[in-house]
């Protein structure tokens, strides 16, 4: 009877945590939460760094984005072997990205529709997903098949070239986001490669009471877990 009791006790308690610890607040990353001049900065529930240069931010069209200094256009990522990284201090599910200055082949002297890539880690896996133009306000997305693209602005002389990716990966629950260019085959070494800023990404944050009460749950099963195997 005490064995049920503690089991139905431990159960409820691990069910009440994960209640709770449904997303307590938005997580969003924007252009004015990125200093110039350095290359990381701490969100709190992320910390964001640049590659190999300090962060550059970069306004058009009314879009804010910001990328890395230098390279081949300053305030985007290009193909100079630049990139953006944000790491996720827990586990977290994405709720949109948005992509500026990204646009069809033709505009601004690009030789090729841009393309936007992105690595993504999991707590057990990695994976890529591009964000690729296709028209001047239609793109394809090789995320979750399930999310939705809303374009912005046009991806056409002289718009800003926005896009924002809705539910890019489902329910899956992200440690960290890694931004770079792709190299487009046919593309020459220059301005005519596909590069792009970060407009804004947004995540769900658990509020901190909610973590360390499932902390606390899985904690209390385990400790019957040892004390039901001695018996």
């Amino acid at each position: 009877m005490n064995v049920r009791r503690h089991l139905a006790a431990a159960s409820v308690a691990i069910a009440a945590a994960l209640a709770f610890a449904s997303p307590g607040s938005a997580g969003t990353i924007t252009a004015d939460k990125i200093p110039n001049a350095t290359n990381f900065v701490d969100l709190g529930f992320a910390t964001v760094s640049s590659t190999p240069r300090n962060f550059k931010k970069k306004s058009f069209d009314g879009i804010d984005g910001f990328g890395v200094a230098g390279g081949f256009v300053k305030g985007e990522i290009d193909l100079a072997g630049e990139m953006i990284v944000i790491d996720y201090k827990t586990p977290t599910r994405i709720n949109e990205i948005t992509l500026g200055f990204m646009f069809q082949a033709g505009n601004f002297g690009d030789l090729i529709n841009e393309v936007a890539r992105i690595t993504v880690t999991l707590l057990d896996s990695v994976f890529e997903a591009d964000f690729s133009v296709t028209g001047p306000n239609t793109g394809t997305w090789s995320g979750d098949p399930g999310a939705t693209i809303e374009n912005v602005a046009e991806g056409t002389e002289p718009n800003g070239g926005a896009w924002r990716i809705l539910d890019p990966f489902g329910d899956l629950l992200v440690t960290q986001l890694k931004f770079t260019a792709v190299a487009v085959e046919g593309a020459p070494n220059n301005k005519t490669n596909s590069d792009f800023s970060i407009v804004s990404v947004t995540s769900d944050v658990p509020e901190p009471g909610a973590i360390g009460l499932l902390g606390l749950a899985m904690a209390g099963l385990g400790l019957w877990r040892r004390r039901t195997a001695s018996a």
